[in-house]
């Protein structure tokens, strides 16, 4: 890789990726899409000021009642490339994320290529097919399956070099180590399926491969125990291996938007007004599906070159259309596989294969001339002239909806690239730098336009709505769920996009977890990573949907205020404030009659054999929070001889900080303290020195059980698995640094 033809190959490349993201790399704007200001900055932030503060950021007490943070592989923590993350703005270190595992993806897919096909213009055309197709370069929002991607081809390069006999283990798992460490589950399960598929056949060479990969296994789990060993324990607690179908195979590939692989097209175009699926259109996990239309002549030649690759194509697309097909449901319920949710992500995988099978057919190019050059050049001159008549008297101007005159924008594209390819490919050998740059083209034009912009204003304007409930005292707080959907008009600068308004309209209401930003506690916001505990999701449903609200259950679990739009409110609930902001409609601010303080003593423990019946009970508006919790099966401890009719007990906060609650307690008779904090394996307490089990109260927090008297009661949170995690990883990284040395090496051989 060091002749001067391919350093240029890698250097087109990369620039290739820096034109893509220019808005972005320019400095003129930054990514903000969906999750990336709803739910990656928030919680960047946070955790960039804990670790200002001196403090590591295991416990997130903002988010809902509390949550694991550390043994969240969305944030990234323990993955080294992260590190901007920690140091830089939220804006910028995001745009560091993006562009650089952009070039890590495009070079490694030049690198993989170039030295097997032998061809520059190959290498280039899989590049950039796998850096700015559709399903990749849309898919910057969802930044740790993005990141984990971009070392697809890395990976599948060591793996042959290591089939090949001439590759290390140690790379092979240095690369997936830090792939898994990237965050993607999903990713690397991708990654396992195209590592079978490239298996050798002959089972000689199987058997003798077998062990380095075994090394190469072993290797990348110790380097991403100190992420997995804490995910997977907490996972172990959540509801993620019993999602069931309507969300696992939510966000499946419709067939009849299969065209769009070929056509420039989002889901806007298939989101029709009345349809069931209008939703899961309009705003597809992956928004953009655009393969290059002049990329489907190198596909066919590939594939005849390939076959075996174009069947394992095949076979991803039909896992990708989900609950479409037969196939789908009948995979999603294996083992482990069970687990993943939303089919739409194998789009990356396809677009992986396609990527390469084209490669494979500019290869097959420049073997020898078509014998058909007349008809294909004609074929292309007809579909050129197609275009035009489609650029120059398409029906545009008519439509008056602006998602179908943007897309139909960019249709023409579309025949023209493929016109413009089937000409070139009439040519034969002398056409490849012609092919290149029509591919670049093609996917160039709309993926520029994938990504959203915001000029960065937006990320420096305080909500007044953050005042006003420093004003009311809020201490956690409840946004109505149809008020997160329903902010579609707003008074923003005229130069923002409708895209940059509405989920800026989004932050100015604290819609979970925006509340994060500002360091005001949620309550029932929503399961956003499929790592939440499932008496959570059910108890979230049951306290509010739509303009429907539980006061009970606001009640129960302290929320002091709610936040809602202009509306009929529910009639226990008093508007304490209107509160001006960006929207047509100032957003009301309600106060909770009565909630529970954070942390209180109870004298009565109600037992409920199982999960389901602890929500019914404590879903009862007859049930007395203040003077009874519920526990589920043998965890409700009857021997605890507790009082009916106690005299009075308290309870005062003295510290709470991230991961650390210190509590004074006086209790007349023995009793329980129930703290409204998150309940999740990790925490631990200290009453008056000693170590005291912290159980479930309510199902959702917790509660320690004390003696009479006065007492000193400490918790405190440490990340299940994380330590052994954290020695395992250190003795592969160790392992790696020893291994790389000269006199490792030799020990190694020998």
């Amino acid at each position: 890789m060091g002749k001067p033809r391919d350093l240029l190959g890698l250097a087109l490349t990369t620039g290739f990726v820096l034109l893509l993201y220019w808005q972005a790399v320019s400095g003129r704007g930054f990514f903000f899409d969906r999750d990336v200001w709803l739910y990656w900055m928030p919680h960047i932030e946070w955790a960039a000021r804990s670790l200002a503060a001196g403090q590591l950021p295991q416990w997130n007490p903002f988010s809902a009642f509390g949550r694991p943070f550390l043994a969240d592989p969305n944030f990234q923590f323990f993955y080294p490339p992260s590190i901007p993350n920690w140091i830089l703005p939220a804006a910028p270190a995001f745009t560091v994320l993006v562009v650089g595992h952009a070039i890590l993806g495009a070079t490694g897919a030049f690198r993989l290529l170039r030295p097997r096909l032998r061809s520059a213009p190959s290498a280039l055309v899989g590049a950039a097919i796998f850096a700015a197709a559709g399903p990749v370069a849309s898919s910057t929002n969802l930044w740790h399956h993005f990141a984990s991607l971009m070392y697809l081809p890395w990976i599948v390069d060591a793996f042959l070099r290591l089939r090949a006999g001439r590759g290390s283990v140690r790379r092979l798992g240095l690369l997936t180590g830090l792939q898994a460490l990237a965050g993607s589950a999903d990713v690397c399960v991708m990654t396992g399926l195209t590592l079978l598929a490239l298996l050798p056949q002959k089972p000689g060479r199987l058997l003798r491969l077998v062990p380095r990969l075994a090394a190469a296994v072993v290797l990348c789990l110790a380097l991403a125990a100190v992420q997995w060993l804490p995910t997977a324990r907490l996972a172990a607690q959540s509801a993620r291996s019993s999602l069931g179908p309507e969300v696992r195979l939510h966000w499946s590939v419709s067939p009849q938007t299969l065209i769009d692989l070929v056509l420039p097209l989002s889901g806007a175009a298939h989101a029709a007004p009345g349809d069931p699926n209008f939703r899961e259109e309009r705003l597809r996990l992956i928004p953009w599906m655009y393969l290059g239309a002049s990329t489907l002549p190198l596909l066919i030649l590939g594939v005849r070159r390939a076959p075996r690759g174009g069947l394992f194509l095949l076979f991803v697309l039909a896992l990708a259309l989900g609950r479409h097909t037969p196939l789908g449901d009948v995979v999603g319920y294996l083992p482990v596989v069970s687990s993943f949710r939303f089919p739409a992500k194998l789009l990356w995988l396809a677009t992986a294969c396609w990527a390469a099978l084209a490669a494979i057919g500019v290869k097959e190019l420049g073997r020898q001339t078509p014998r058909i050059r007349g008809g294909l050049a004609m074929a292309g001159a007809l579909m050129m002239v197609g275009a035009a008549g489609l650029a120059a008297f398409g029906p545009a101007s008519a439509l008056d909806h602006g998602d179908w005159q943007s897309l139909w924008r960019l249709t023409p594209l579309a025949p023209l690239t493929l016109g413009a390819m089937l000409l070139a490919i009439s040519r034969g050998p002398r056409a490849l730098k012609a092919v290149v740059l029509i591919v670049a083209v093609d996917l160039l034009i709309p993926g520029v336009g994938y990504n959203d912009y915001s000029s960065g204003a937006m990320f420096h304007i305080r909500p007044s709505l953050v005042d006003e409930l420093r004003r009311q005292q809020a201490n956690r707080i409840y946004v109505f769920e149809k008020s997160r959907l329903d902010s579609l008009r707003w008074k923003s600068p005229r130069e923002w996009s409708d895209a940059e308004a509405y989920y800026f309209g989004q932050g100015q209401f604290l819609s979970p977890p925006q509340s994060l930003r500002w360091s005001i506690k949620g309550s029932f916001d929503g399961e956003f990573s499929g790592l939440g505990r499932l008496e959570y999701s059910i108890l979230t449903g049951i306290a509010g949907s739509g303009q429907i609200v539980n006061e009970h259950l606001l009640r129960l679990t302290g929320v002091t205020h709610a936040v809602r739009f202009q509306g009929p409110q529910p009639a226990e609930l008093q508007v304490v404030a209107s509160v001006p902001t960006f929207h047509d409609r100032p957003v009301l601010v309600l106060r909770v009659p009565d909630p529970l303080p954070p942390a209180y003593v109870v004298h009565r423990i109600r037992k409920e054999p199982s999960s389901l019946e602890a929500i019914r009970a404590v879903s009862d508006p007859s049930f007395d929070g203040a003077r009874a919790i519920v526990r589920v099966g043998e965890v409700a401890r009857q021997d605890a001889a507790l009082a009916v009719d106690p005299r009075v007990s308290s309870a005062r906060i003295e510290l709470e900080e991230s991961g650390r609650v210190v509590i004074r307690a006086e209790l007349s008779d023995p009793g329980t303290l129930v703290i409204l904090n998150g309940y999740s394996e990790g925490w631990s307490a200290r009453v008056d020195g000693r170590p005291q089990e912290v159980l479930p109260a309510n199902l959702l927090f917790q509660s320690v059980d004390l003696g009479a008297g006065a007492h000193l009661v400490e918790l405190e949170y440490q990340t299940p698995g994380l330590w052994p995690g954290f020695v395992l990883s250190a003795l592969g990284w160790a392992f790696l640094v020893f291994a790389s040395s000269r006199e490792g090496r030799r020990i190694i051989r020998a």
